[in-house]
């Protein structure tokens, strides 16, 4: 991160070092912790978002009855008519840089009116929810004053917008509302230090009501538009001019960076350096702000971090890589166990008496010896998510930032021991973050856990209608572990599932093309099964799966799989009054038999049945050929010679010169691959029937 250079960022770090008090040190804790803890609680106390963004149908959004000056009342969702003639009474917008942007179009607040008086209220209740949002309900409501409208049209050129903090004393941040609008492209990006949040506001643009709100300072990258208008309203969220209880701005990240960059130098430094009089810890453990309480640390994922934590481990994360150190997040749970004491002399009778008489649960009181605690960690994962296996040995006394027991507990439950005598039991979920050198001896002990299974159960419980950018990074993940590790058949079924589900739910077939081809179903098709394609195909449609069929075709080695794919594919075209797909299968079927994968004895009963349907000239020029090109062994020769003579009757068009030259054929290709002095005897016999096909074809029975 670029620092200004006229500041001494090494000097504050010393103060820091300085003002450590005798009792601070008497704690137990390093130079380096003591450090790491202040710029946690000096450099990262804002623990607010910079961002908000909210989006209302058409029913729990109230509608402006917009009016704009020369043109009267605009309708939503907002017509190509009312579009143009908007534009045609609107200034080309101001860039960044003072000049005007192409197909960026603004009207000053003026011109513009709402006549249904609704539409403030609820403005003002949007400024109160985004300000919640972005810090805390303010104490007295903020002031929104529309400053413009604007309207983006297609082709409009990227906008890049940033208020500048020091110019801005009254103004707490921007409110942005785009109006019902259709409209496709248009991403828009906040970021703020090391942050980024996109938002892709073009889905159902056309329907609903988006708001988004953000700090002054946050810059604000709005994309081109790729079809359609994109119309919304700007209002200055303006701080009044008793306090709204909201800081005054983002605080600038670049400072408490450049100390944690000291920090971890030093420690780095100081570990590779025998002869340096710098103690250092085996490892950091400090206390996150929030809590990502989740059941038995299920499902926690380092995106959920955020606000004043979201800060610190957005700056750690550079800084790590460069420093070759292990930032990770530990769910952790501390059971704490208090006993409880009561007088039993209630009603004149003695303290300990034995009758029934109950105590109330209030009249039992904590006793005065220090209650048992117990530090579990749950679950520790990487900064991407990925679990971890290591010992620490973590205790209580090694946090920093806070106690576990600040706050009230999630859990809490009165257990009643005697008439007297009782415990309480509370349980504290929180997160921890966790920082060691990679060349210490703690990351010899780490193991890297199994990302398919973190990422599936992520996936399994997401209720994300549109892939996020963290759940297209998990996808990706699952992808590459797929590809490079090895599976057994039941995982990757699992996970097929999964993909398959989240897919549907997200109406995106790109990635379920891409995960399937990941977890290699092109080559296993038996993975997803017939019914799960033909699902795929009435979620997806034709034209969005039919490449990746195309890839099954060819990839899989497996003709019985294939043709049971066809079969079922060529019954759907049929019930679908689908042309295309039916084509489709005709020339995939021909491609089949043309090309036969390598055969054994369990096809035999397949390979009759199509030539049952197709003739002995079918047998004898397309399926023969193949067999001999495949040098296959007895153990296929044999069994195939009792079937074609058993079952060549049931064959049209198959004479018995033709099967005679037929078996002819198959003792001179048997005779090149039986040893010449074989040991064992085997059974050739073959049982059952043809479970490609749906008709079942049932050789007769040789009396030889």
């Amino acid at each position: 991160m670029d620092v200004t250079p006229d500041i001494d960022l090494t000097r504050e770090v010393i103060e820091i070092e300085d003002t450590d008090s005798e009792a601070e040190l008497g704690r137990g804790l390093t130079k380096i912790e003591l450090n790491f803890e202040a710029v946690v609680k000096e450099g990262f106390a804002f623990d607010g978002n910079f961002m908000f963004s909210a989006r209302y149908s058409m029913r729990t959004a109230a509608n402006p009855c917009l009016n704009i000056d020369s043109i009267g009342t605009v309708g939503l969702p907002l017509s190509e008519r009312d579009a143009r003639a908007i534009i045609a009474v609107c200034e080309s917008g101001q860039g960044a840089d003072g000049h005007a942007t192409p197909g960026v179009w603004e009207l000053s607040a003026d011109k513009v009116r709402f006549n249904d008086p609704a539409w403030n209220a609820w403005i003002e209740e949007k400024g109160i929810e985004a300000c919640t949002a972005l810090h805390k309900k303010p104490k007295i409501p903020p002031i929104c004053g529309l400053r413009k409208l604007v309207i983006h049209e297609s082709g409009s050129e990227q906008t890049h917008f940033q208020d500048d903090p020091g110019q801005m004393k009254t103004k707490i941040g921007d409110l942005v509302v785009v109006l019902p609008s259709a409209f496709e492209g248009g991403q828009l990006q906040l970021r703020h230090g090391l942050e980024t949040r996109s938002f892709n506001l073009g889905h159902n643009s056309g329907i609903l009501t988006s708001v988004v709100a953000a700090y002054v300072g946050v810059c604000n990258i709005l994309s081109s538009l790729t079809s359609g208008y994109r119309l919304s309203l700007v209002y200055d969220i303006i701080r009044p001019s008793i306090g709204t209880g909201l800081p005054p701005g983002l605080p600038d990240p670049r400072g408490p960076a450049q100390k944690l960059r000291n920090i971890l130098q030093t420690w780095t430094q100081s570990t590779s350096d025998p002869a340096s009089n710098t103690e250092t810890p085996e490892f950091l453990a400090c206390l996150l702000r929030r809590t990502y309480n989740t059941k038995n640390g299920q499902n926690f994922d380092p995106g959920m971090i955020s606000g004043a934590d979201g800060q610190l481990v957005s700056h750690l994360t550079p800084l790590v890589d460069e420093f070759r150190f292990r930032a990770s997040l530990a769910q952790v749970t501390l059971t704490e166990t208090l006993s409880l004491g009561a007088d039993g002399d209630r009603g004149g009778r003695p303290k300990y008496d034995d009758s029934e008489s109950s105590i109330d649960e209030e009249e039992f009181h904590i006793e005065k010896y220090e209650p048992d605690r117990e530090l579990c960690v749950i679950q520790v994962l990487d900064l991407s998510g990925l679990p971890l296996d290591v010992e620490l040995g973590l205790e209580t006394s090694q946090l920093l930032n806070g106690s576990m027991t600040s706050g009230e507990p999630d859990d809490e439950e009165f257990e009643k021991i005697d008439r007297t005598s009782a415990r309480i039991t509370k349980v504290y979920h929180r997160t921890v973050l966790l920082l060691w050198p990679k060349q210490n001896s703690i990351e010899s002990q780490v193991q890297v856990g199994d990302v398919c299974d973190y990422v599936s159960n992520v996936l399994q419980n997401s209720k994300s209608t549109a892939p996020t950018a963290r759940e297209k990074e998990l996808v990706h993940l699952l992808a590459e572990s797929c590809q490079h590790g090895l599976r057994d058949e039941n995982q990757l079924q699992h996970v097929v599932q999964i993909l398959v589900k989240s897919a549907n739910r997200w109406n995106d077939a790109r990635e379920l093309v891409r995960g399937l081809s990941a977890c290699r179903v092109d080559e296993r098709t038996d993975l997803l099964g017939a019914e799960g394609f033909v699902s795929a195909y009435k979620v997806f449609g034709w034209d969005a799966l039919k490449d990746f069929f195309g890839r099954v075709m060819k990839n899989d080695r497996s003709n019985s799989r294939r043709q049971i794919l066809l079969i079922r594919l060529r019954e759907l075209a049929g019930k679908e009054n689908n042309a295309e797909l039916a084509a489709w299968c005709e020339i995939q079927q021909e491609v089949v038999l043309q090309f036969l994968s390598k055969l054994d004895a369990e096809q035999i009963l397949w390979l009759m049945e199509i030539s049952r349907s197709r003739g002995g000239g079918f047998l004898r020029d397309v399926i023969f050929p193949q067999l001999k090109r495949q040098d296959l062994a007895k153990e296929f020769w044999l069994p195939f010679l009792h079937t074609l003579r058993d079952a060549a009757k049931l064959i049209p068009n198959c004479p018995p010169d033709l099967v005679e030259a037929l078996i002819v054929q198959c003792f001179a290709e048997m005779a090149r691959t039986v040893p010449p002095f074989p040991t064992n005897k085997t059974s050739h016999a073959i049982q059952g029937t043809c479970t490609t096909c749906p008709t079942k074809f049932i050789a007769p029975q040789s009396s030889t």
